[in-house]
């Protein structure tokens, strides 16, 4: 197996075997309960990493939803004091099998993405702790957890979207923040 990032054990590897997604496209895969094991690991991976400049790291996206249909990537909000701390996290987390896309198209987040043979396992938004991204990302995971109404509805939503713009992930996100935004509102 040719890795983009090392993966440590056997172990380790069966966990991560059904996540990661070639990016130019849109799969949407049942939720395993396996991604919360890949969400601590990563987890730990960065706060080792970032060592002091990371205040909390948040499982979010749609593998931090118990049965919701997903996208199988980790998605791991952390959380700096303030943005300037994200320049120090930066090196570290190239080291650490990590690549850095700066703000890519949203002001205030600095974006980086981990992957496995050529496939996104874990996408990575460092945000001021408390900002308006940090608040949403954990109120709109939190909404999806307490409420099954919304947690249905988003994941018919969701595979409307896959079935609309499985080869343009630019569409889907654009409709998937769209729906966001309208449960929050």
């Amino acid at each position: 197996m040719t890795t983009d990032t090392h993966i440590e054990s056997n172990a380790e590897s069966s966990r991560w075997a059904d996540i990661g997604l070639d990016t130019t496209s849109v799969e949407l895969r049942p939720w395993s309960s396996q991604w919360i094991e890949c969400f601590t690991e990563e987890a730990a991976r960065v706060m080792s990493a970032c060592d002091g400049l990371v205040v909390a790291i948040e499982h979010v996206g749609s593998t931090a939803i118990a049965d919701l249909p997903c996208r199988p990537i980790i998605d791991l909000l952390v959380g700096v004091d303030h943005l300037r701390d994200a320049s120090g996290c930066i090196d570290p987390l190239k080291e650490s099998g990590f690549r850095c896309h700066g703000e890519n198209g949203v002001a205030g987040r600095r974006y980086f993405t981990r992957s496995i043979d050529r496939q996104c396992i874990v996408q990575l938004h460092m945000v001021q702790i408390g900002g308006d991204f940090w608040e949403d990302a954990i109120r709109f995971r939190d909404l999806l957890r307490e409420a099954s109404t919304l947690s249905v509805e988003y994941a018919k939503a969701k595979v409307e979207m896959q079935s609309q713009h499985s080869t343009d992930p630019g569409a889907y996100d654009a409709a998937r923040l769209a729906f966001e935004r309208e449960a929050l509102a």
